[in-house]
């Protein structure tokens, strides 16, 4: 593990958390979806980079999660810290940007929330519902479809590089995101039955 790496990227989401605490969008949620997101399928799979930049934004996440009060958040929070940390301090990369790949659906989720905020859902809904559509689409394919398929490849074709322990965080990280993202799945279609049923 390089702890400059990990200082240096704790230091500025401490510092994003404090220039941006006070605006009406979660400035924070937005640079880190689109630089993971995006980042994490155009840089190679074991760069070392968005690891150590997503391990500053997790205490974030953890943080705020915590003064959210939510407790899926929370659980979401604390095992993006903890995994994130025991892969990045055994040096374990692929992982964790194969699970960064999911945050190109937050990017629309992040788009979705500033068009709340800013009242497109009464003034231009045909806008914000087009954001909920790209949203869920997005969702059901990096979060049920993409990392499971990604994560089951990689632990069939790579078992024999990762130790026991290895193999364990893996797959109780992964299986605990995956009831993360089938409970969200499930709020998201009980939005789509209440909008259809008016």
């Amino acid at each position: 593990m390089d702890y400059i790496l990990a200082y240096q990227s704790f230091l500025f989401w401490a510092n994003m958390y404090y220039l941006f605490k006070n605006y009406r969008i979660d400035i924070s949620s937005v640079v880190h979806s689109i630089v993971t997101g995006i980042g994490s399928q155009l840089l190679p799979i074991n760069n070392t980079s968005l690891p150590y930049f997503a391990l500053g934004y997790s205490i974030y996440d953890l943080y705020t999660s915590i003064q959210i009060g939510n407790l899926d958040l929370i659980i979401h929070g604390f095992c993006y810290f903890s995994i994130f940390f025991y892969l990045i301090y055994n040096d374990l990369f692929v992982p964790c940007n194969i699970a960064l790949m999911m945050n190109t659906s937050t990017i629309f989720l992040n788009i979705r929330f500033a068009m709340k905020r800013y009242k497109y859902d009464i003034l231009k809904p045909y806008y914000y519902f087009f954001s909920t559509f790209a949203f869920s689409i997005m969702f059901i394919y990096y979060r049920i479809i993409l990392f499971p398929v990604m994560a089951l490849n990689q632990l069939n074709n790579f078992y024999y590089y990762y130790g026991n322990t290895d193999l364990i965080i893996l797959v109780i990280g992964s299986i605990t995101i995956m009831i993360l993202n089938i409970y969200w799945l499930s709020i998201i279609i009980k939005k789509y039955i209440t909008f259809i049923n008016g």
